[in-house]
Parts: C-alpha cells; sequence; structure tokens
C-alpha cells in the first residue's frame, strides 16, 4: 500500500461499460457478441489438419478394445485435461481406457522413456498425451522402438524440431489449422473430444465437460479472451446445475461455497475455493487423486476425497508459510540488497512450493526471486540445488538464465517463471551473472511498480445497477482483467481491522454527491491490517479498487475491493503523462522532481544517522506540518532513489541507516528517479 503509482487509460468523469471496453480495444461493433459468449460460436473442431487421422486412430484403438493410456500432468491443467479425455472415452465410446499421472518428484514434467516403458508392461499400445509431449523425443523413439502408437496433444510452444510423431495436436504447431492459439491443455483436449463426437453424431452433450474446461482454463491463467472466453463462461453457468461432477461439487461445499439456486461461481471462486486444492495434490503427493475426484460417481468417494484434497492444501499452506518464513532470515537469503534477483536456499525445503513462495518473495521485494532447495537425485557426490524462479515483467528470467547457462545443470522455462538445477558451489556465480543480465539488458527495461487503472469515478457514480452492468463483461482473468478503478473526494470516516487476527482492514468512507448529499461507500483491504494506523491518520483520499456487490439481510449495496490507498485527491486537472507508457496518464502527486527531494532530504538528516520503519509515519507528519505536499508514495519513492545512489541503506529488515556524504550526488544516477521526474 502507498508504493505503487497509478496510471490511468482515460480520465474522462463520466463512464460507462461502452468506453471501458473501448478502451480494451473491443469496438462498439463487436461488444454485444462479447458480451454474449455462445457456445454457436466455437470454432469447428474440425479445423486442425491432423484432426481426421488422429479422430480415426482412437475410434479404431477404441472399437477394438484396444488398452489406451491418457498420460496427463500434476497441475490443474493437466488433470482436468486427463479427466475430460478419459471420461468420454469411457462413457461414450466403451474405450478400454486409464491414465497416468507421472510424481512430480522422481519423474517430473512430461512423458518419459521411463513411463513407456511401464506402459509397455503394462499392456498399453496406444498412448494419448494431455498437457504434455511436444518435446518428448526420447519417449517418443522407445514407443516406435517397443511398436506403440502415440497421439500428443499439447498447447506448449514447439520445439524447433519435433517429436517423430505424425500426430501432433497443438495450436502452436505451424500450419496447424487452428483459429485460436491461446488454448489451455484442457483446450486442446475438448476440441479433440468435440471432433470424436463430431463423428459418432453427438455435439449439445458434450457441453457436459464445460465445467471441467473451464476449470482447467482458469487454473493454467489462459488468456479469457475468444474461445477460451467462450468455455470458461459456459462452464461457469453450468458448475453445480448437474450432477455429473459430484466431486467437484464436494470439494466447493468443503471450501465453503454453497450452490445456492441461481448463483453463479465467478473465475475467482474457481482461483481460491477449486484450483489450489487440485493443484496440492500433486504438490505435496499423488495428483491421480484429483483426477479420481472429478472422475468419481461415488458420493462416499467424492467426500473422502474432496476432504483429503483440503487437509493436503492445508499442509501446503503451512509448508510453504514456513519456508517463506526462513527464506527472508539472513541464513537463508543469499541475495543482498542490491542484487538483481532475490535468492534463498533451504537443505530440506519441499520442491513443491517452493514456486509458491518465489512468487511471495516477488510480492515482498519486487524484483525476481529463486527459491532454491537440495535436490538429492544426483549420485555423482556433488551437491546440487533445484530451484525455482518468478519474475517481474520486463525481466525475462529464462532469458537472464540463458546467459547463465554455462554453469547451470539444468533450466527451462518462460518469461515470467522457470525452473534450474545448479551446483551449491555456483550459486554466488549465478548471483553474479544475474546482477550483469540486471544490469546490461533490465536497467533499460525497468519500469517502476504500478497499477493501470480503467478510469475515474466520483463516488456516487458507485451504485448497484453500475456494478451489475460491469459484471456482464465475466469471466474476468487473464486478458480480461476485472476493471479497476479510482474514485477520489474521499474522507476516511471509519478503520477496522477484521478476520483472523485482524489481518484485513476494513475501512468506512464518506464524500458528497453533486447535491450536497453524504455518501458512505466500504471497502475492505485484504492483508492491510497492519496498516490501520497509517490510515486512520488520514484525512482526504483516493482510492484503488475493483468494485463489488455485498448482499446482506436480502440488501443489495455497493462494496469496494481496495487495492491501494494513496492520502490526496486525485486531481484531472493535475493530470500529466507517464513517461514510460505513453498510452497512460498518471497524476503530479504521483511524480518527483528535486524541490521535492530536497525536502525530504532534510527531513531525513533531522532524524540522525538510523531509524526505523516506525519513524516513516513522524517523517511524513513533519514533512505535512512544514506545509511540504508530500503524499505517502512521493515519501517511500524519495526513500528508495536514496537507496539507490547510495544515500541511505536499510541496515536490517526494519532500519535505514542515513550515510553523510560531502560528495554531490546526482539524482539522475537513480532509475527510479527518472521514471518519476516530473516534467512540470
Amino acid at each position: 500500500m502507498f508504493d505503487k503509482q497509478w496510471l490511468v487509460r482515460t480520465n474522462q468523469e463520466k463512464y460507462d461499460r461502452t468506453m471501458l471496453l473501448s478502451s480494451r480495444g473491443i469496438p462498439e461493433y463487436q461488444q454485444s457478441s462479447f458480451l454474449n459468449p455462445s457456445c454457436e460460436d466455437l470454432e469447428a473442431p474440425s479445423n486442425p489438419v491432423c484432426m481426421p487421422e488422429i479422430v480415426e486412430r482412437i475410434l479404431e484403438a477404441c472399437d477394438t478394445g484396444e488398452p489406451i493410456t491418457v498420460f496427463g500432468d500434476y497441475d490443474a491443467d493437466g488433470i482436468t485435461a486427463t479427466t475430460i479425455l478419459v471420461h468420454f472415452l469411457r462413457y461414450f465410446l466403451q474405450g478400454n481406457v486409464n491414465y497416468y499421472i507421472p510424481d512430480r518428484f522422481t519423474e517430473g514434467y512430461g512423458i518419459s522413456v521411463q513411463a513407456v516403458e511401464r506402459l509397455k508392461e503394462q499392456g498399453t499400445s496406444l498412448i494419448i498425451t494431455v498437457d504434455n509431449g511436444i518435446a518428448a523425443h526420447s519417449a517418443m523413439a522407445r514407443a516406435k522402438d517397443l511398436s506403440m502408437d502415440m497421439v500428443i496433444t499439447d498447447h506448449h510452444q514447439c520445439p524447433e524440431q519435433l517429436p517423430d510423431c505424425p500426430l501432433i495436436l497443438n495450436p502452436h504447431l505451424l500450419g496447424s489449422g487452428f483459429q485460436y492459439t491461446d488454448l489451455a491443455g484442457v483446450g486442446v483436449a475438448y476440441t479433440l473430444i468435440r471432433a470424436l463426437g463430431e463423428c459418432i453424431g453427438i455435439e449439445e452433450e458434450l457441453y457436459m465437460y464445460l465445467p471441467i474446461v473451464a476449470l482447467g482454463t482458469v487454473g493454467d491463467c489462459m488468456p479469457l479472451t475468444g474461445q477460451n472466453r467462450i468455455v470458461v463462461h459456459e462452464g461457469l453457468l453450468r458448475i453445480g446445475k448437474e450432477d455429473t461432477w459430484m466431486g467437484l461439487t464436494a470439494l466447493l461445499r468443503k471450501s465453503g461455497y454453497e450452490l445456492e439456486k441461481g448463483k453463479v461461481l465467478t473465475t475467482a471462486d474457481l482461483g481460491y475455493r477449486v484450483i489450489p486444492k487440485l493443484n496440492a495434490a500433486g504438490r505435496l503427493g499423488n495428483a491421480a487423486r484429483a483426477v479420481e475426484l472429478l472422475l468419481t460417481t461415488d458420493p462416499v468417494c467424492a467426500d473422502v476425497l474432496s476432504t483429503e484434497l483440503l487437509e493436503e492444501n492445508q499442509k501446503r499452506q503451512e509448508t510453504e508459510a514456513q519456508i517463506y518464513r526462513e527464506a527472508i532470515t539472513k541464513g537463508h537469503l543469499l541475495s543482498g540488497e542490491d542484487d538483481a534477483c532475490v535468492i534463498a536456499s533451504g537443505e530440506d525445503w519441499h520442491h513443491g512450493v517452493i514456486g509458491i513462495v518465489a512468487s511471495r518473495l516477488v510480492e515482498q521485494y519486487g524484483k525476481p526471486a529463486i527459491v532454491l532447495a537440495r535436490d538429492d537425485q544426483w549420485d555423482d557426490g556433488i551437491i546440487r540445488l533445484k530451484g525455482s524462479a518468478r519474475s517481474v515483467p520486463g525481466f525475462n528470467i529464462y532469458e537472464a538464465l540463458t546467459a547463465c547457462s554455462s554453469f547451470l545443470d539444468k533450466f527451462g522455462g518462460h518469461e515470467m517463471a522457470a525452473g534450474l538445477t545448479v551446483q551449491e558451489t555456483q550459486v554466488s556465480k549465478l548471483i553474479e551473472m544475474l546482477n550483469q543480465y540486471g544490469r546490461d539488458v533490465f536497467a533499460k527495461k525497468w519500469v517502476p511498480p504500478h497499477i493501470l487503472a480503467d478510469g475515474i469515478l466520483r463516488p456516487e457514480q458507485v451504485t448497484v445497477p453500475f456494478i451489475r452492468e460491469l459484471s456482464q463483461m465475466e469471466p474476468f482473468g487473464e486478458g480480461n482483467e476485472q476493471p479497476i478503478f479510482i474514485l477520489t473526494d474521499l474522507f476516511v470516516a471509519k478503520t477496522t481491522m477484521v478476520g483472523k487476527e485482524g489481518k484485513h482492514l476494513r475501512v468506512t468512507f464518506k464524500s458528497q454527491d453533486s447535491e450536497g448529499n453524504t455518501v458512505f461507500l466500504d471497502g475492505i483491504a485484504f492483508g492491510a491490517g497492519h496498516k490501520i494506523a497509517v490510515v486512520k491518520a488520514i484525512s482526504s483520499c483516493s482510492v484503488l479498487c475493483t468494485l463489488e456487490i455485498n448482499q446482506w439481510n436480502g440488501i443489495e449495496r455497493p462494496s469496494l475491493r481496495i487495492l491501494d490507498i494513496q492520502d490526496f485527491h486525485i486531481s484531472i486537472e493535475k493530470k500529466t503523462q507517464c513517461l514510460y507508457n505513453n498510452a497512460y496518464t498518471t497524476f503530479e502527486d504521483f511524480t518527483l522532481n528535486r524541490d521535492m527531494m530536497k525536502a525530504v532530504y532534510k527531513a531525513i538528516v533531522s532524524f540522525g544517522a538510523q531509524w526505523t520503519v516506525n519513524d516513516l509515519q513522524k517523517l511524513w507528519a513533519l514533512l505535512c506540518r512544514a506545509g511540504i505536499s508530500c503524499s505517502w508514495y512521493r515519501l517511500l519513492s524519495a526513500i528508495s532513489v536514496f537507496q539507490e545512489i547510495g544515500l541511505v541503506v536499510q541496515s536490517a529488515e526494519n532500519t535505514y541507516m542515513f550515510k553523510k556524504t560531502q560528495d554531490k550526488f546526482n539524482l539522475a544516477e537513480s532509475s527510479l528517479y527518472r521514471a518519476l521526474a516530473s516534467q512540470n
């Protein structure tokens, strides 16, 4: 809170849904189809070039009772893709089908030579991969040696050289025939099911799979545009409306969600209540339990397995919290304040959750993070660490690791996430090389932490009808984010800590409408309970938030989900062009200038050589009493600039030291100052 610059797409005072969609690149003539997604608009499943051959091979196998294995993956996308294909082949084609989910720890991602050999021993003659396989050269070669056929269905980017397999279904394959290429693995599997259904004369019956397709698509964070928007929208409408997926229903109920009549789930419900539990099955144990839960038609089995996954997710949360607490301590934190990446290491940390911990470190420190844990799967006597990396926009972590590849044993991934294996003796070299990448490449692309808002609203514009109109844009997610608005001319009326141990902050704001009537709005800031004293001390403010409808005792009221608060009114007259993104504007209170920096510098000097985080509020009050228009954002940004140029050093987690110097310092040496420098 207080540490991100706000950017806005448009600063017009009157704002509606049509303007919002237009500002997101959806012209008016396309908005009706966008707001009313329909299965009738799904592209023909026969479009992919190799679909006829794939359909023929699978139908032949089902007709003759040939043993088929669906080879999946241990994440939500792989679990759901496995579920729908196995169910379809058994239920509609009476195929002799089983499935195989590799173990995350002993086998890793994707089909392997060892897995192919194991399936051969079990009698399988046709393997169908889902959500993996596009880089399985060795596994495909071994399958050929053993006279086994393979159909590869995958959605990951294709390598330059493909496996020697004639039956590949992948939207990213050059000349694939897919019109929409951003499908999840479960979306590719559903396309295959629809093509098979077309051959046996069924279409609408296959809509039963849409709840599971929606689950996997959201779970893999795919763009909710085009085909994905249709299947997720239609899938959410169907969840709980039929008995086919009683395991999913049981998981929702045990997660505290009651499927009331007429109530439709949101992508947030899936993201918070279901997907983490499915992923937990593979993070800490056997992911096949999640497939069994989704496939079961036995209510007792659904109850037992859903309880098991809830308990597993609780263990995952506890394990993750413990590792995170350790990761930010000196004994485990290997990187320093000035390093380009946060790097933490622990000998016995669980490999299944270090990726989540890396994401939390990114949130905490605002820069890429790598979390390493001891890897005991090597028998050459060399100590190796296996890691998960997460990044920030502009820092291509895969590209950075490629620059370090000469001393990495293994690595792979993409721009925002990667995995790696490194010898323990090479970690210091890894830090050095990542710093070099940061100086040479990232520094040129770096932009300050910021949040993009869709528009500015007056408090009286926040009404239940307006929010309901916006809800027609659902489902929200990647590529169709929930609208974020700036509300200004607000005053803090009441603050309350809520939730377990006061973790969250509830705020009541008041304002006046154009006729002078008092308007009250309630909002909640999750995870911000510790900020209550700072927020309570604020008088007038602006809020960055999403809008929701809160229902209590049959009465509906607008509610704000607070993303950030700033201790000043946003003034449209004081807008200024964003220096690093010309498509957006920001406001003067989010900029820095030399006079402001000089004022903050003098205030810091008055505090002496050392001060703590608790002194920041006194520092802010001192500046305000001196009549200096220094918002919390400007104060925190100024301190960050001084840290960047070496005038302020963070000597401990909550303690800062001021370095006195006779030398002149150059503010332009700070990338943050250059990005925020006022143009006025």
